[in-house]
């Protein structure tokens, strides 16, 4: 039986596109909005 690890965003608590790269655990709207405070620059 194989358990899945359940990721939850450490800002919001949404459990759904949540980016653990890095030991992030932010979802992916809230990344957007404080990445850049974080030392992530946006590349278009």
């Amino acid at each position: 039986m194989r358990v899945r690890k359940v990721s939850t965003c450490r800002r919001c608590g949404k459990h759904s596109g949540v980016i653990n790269k890095y030991a992030l655990a932010y979802c992916r709207q809230c990344f957007r909005e404080i990445g850049t405070g974080l030392g992530f620059k946006k590349y278009s």
